[in-house]
């Protein structure tokens, strides 16, 4: 069995390094910055920008950000503290070790009180547009292609 075919064990994957700096969130047409200057950063386990399925450790610096789900998600915070309010004005708070599920196209405003990390797992029928544009072609640019 090759290494895409492990399991992935979060309880052993949880601390592993390996995040890199995502993209400026000012640049994605799904977040719009409310409040702070929130940095993320990303390791993807499975999949990446570009793919239907994506899995794996995200972390986000203090801020508030509204974001419309480009796919379904499942979130487990590992550290921090957050707060989501729904569209439809339903306010959750989040903590270590809680979990919560959005739908594809939903709109919620993130509040990162504490520095956040979780786990997650995305899927999408259809890869965004604004994913392709913005993120495969200056990769490739910039790689020399």
């Amino acid at each position: 069995s090759g290494e895409d075919s492990r399991m992935l064990d979060y309880t052993e994957l949880k601390e592993e390094g390996g995040l890199v700096l995502w993209q400026p969130m000012e640049e994605l047409s799904s977040i719009n910055v409310l409040e702070g200057d929130p940095i993320r950063s990303v390791r993807f386990d499975v999949g990446n920008f570009c793919m239907r399925t994506m899995i794996g450790i995200w972390e986000c610096t203090p801020g508030k950000f509204e974001y419309t789900y480009s796919g379904d998600e499942i979130c487990t915070l590992l550290h921090g503290r957050i707060q989501l309010i729904c569209e439809d004005g339903k306010v959750h708070d989040y903590v270590a070790g809680d979990t919560f599920y959005t739908r594809k196209g939903e709109v919620a405003t993130w509040t990162v009180i504490k520095t956040v990390k979780n786990i997650f797992f995305q899927y999408t029928t259809q890869i965004p547009q604004n994913y392709l544009t913005k993120l495969v072609i200056p990769v490739l640019v910039s790689v020399g292609h």
